[in-house]
């Protein structure tokens, strides 16, 4: 298996890209440039407008109303993401399968020295099993 130059953005993962900051935008694209394609992923949003912001409050994606998010900063501050792969509804609860994909782009970002904040460990600390409120693919610069 080639291991660079395997995996790239769809029309709708770019689109959401654009509406984050430069540093973002180079932190995903080096990391989806440097993924194998079994670790493939789809960039869900960036920026987020208040509606949408608050339905995802709403619904328990969030914790935070509009305007208090990172993604409500335009360029976002924060991108959401899912693996691409044979990913059905169940796997929205797969946090292994996640954590190996934010894992991935958080040694990219040490790579880029492009510190980040991981929805599947708020405080940072490496432990997952601490965390009440789990966003798995959630991404955001620190």
């Amino acid at each position: 298996m080639r291991y660079l130059d395997v995996c790239r953005y769809g029309v709708a993962s770019e689109a959401q890209l654009q509406t984050c900051t430069p540093r973002m935008q180079t932190l995903m694209r080096e990391a989806i440039r440097r993924a194998p394609r079994w670790l493939d992923w789809a960039v869900l949003c960036g920026w987020r407008n208040e509606a949408d912001q608050n339905e995802a409050f709403r619904t328990g994606r969030s914790k935070k109303r509009w305007p208090d998010g990172d993604h409500n900063v335009y360029p976002s501050r924060a991108v959401d993401i899912r693996p691409v792969q044979r990913f059905v509804a169940k796997d929205w609860n797969d946090v292994a399968r996640f954590a190996r994909t934010v894992g991935f782009i958080e040694c990219v970002s040490i790579d880029l020295d492009i510190p980040i904040r991981l929805g599947l460990d708020w405080n940072g600390d490496g432990r997952t099993i601490d965390e009440t409120f789990k966003d798995l693919g959630h991404i955001e610069e620190a």
